[in-house]
């Protein structure tokens, strides 16, 4: 399908290569925008070793900026009727939804939601700061939740059967606190 990526920005290439010889007060800025349209999705999965892109309608605009070490982001990701597929599951991610917005420090994800065959399905919910917080308000509602049923993988000489798990994500994306629950069943 049609589509489109666009960017623009700067990255301090000098300061990744070699700090010390190019370093200056405005070496370790960044300015980057990205703009994803529909098809332009299938250019960013191909990076991906696990998904590619089938078909749907998709609008990701992201700007990162400031400091490289600890960079600011803000943008959205909203998919709608979107197909891709994914080597280890037995069918594709089929009308797929999702609307994630990143403000400052936190990514909010409103929602995630997509089938997978006839039973399984992919909820993801919540909102999490990208850097640590010390803010106590802020981190009382930091919490993304990734609920899988009924997930049918076939990934060679390792698995096949269904998987069901809840996965939560707490504190920050930086460095995360993470729990699940996973159950493997009718599996080989």
């Amino acid at each position: 399908s049609s589509g489109c990526i666009t960017a623009s920005g700067s990255l301090p290439l000098a300061t990744v290569l070699d700090k010390d010889k190019y370093s200056n007060e405005n070496s370790d800025e960044v300015d980057i925008r990205v703009n994803v349209k529909d098809g332009g999705m299938a250019v960013l999965t191909s990076l991906t070793p696990n998904l590619r892109w089938k078909q749907g309608i998709a609008d990701l605009s992201a700007h990162i900026y400031g400091k490289l070490k600890k960079p600011e982001f803000d943008g959205f990701f909203v998919v709608s009727k979107a197909i891709i597929d994914c080597p280890i599951l037995k069918y594709p991610l089929n009308l797929v939804s999702a609307d994630v917005r990143c403000e400052g420090n936190v990514m909010t994800v409103k929602g995630v939601d997509a089938r997978v065959g006839r039973k399984g399905r992919i909820r993801v919910r919540g909102a999490l700061p990208l850097h640590h917080t010390s803010s106590d308000e802020l981190l009382k509602k930091s919490r993304i939740t990734l609920d899988l049923q009924g997930l049918e993988l076939k990934s060679r000489n390792t698995y096949t059967g269904q998987l069901d798990a809840l996965l939560t994500a707490r504190d920050s994306t930086e460095s995360p606190v993470i729990g699940w629950s996973v159950l493997f069943r009718k599996g080989s």
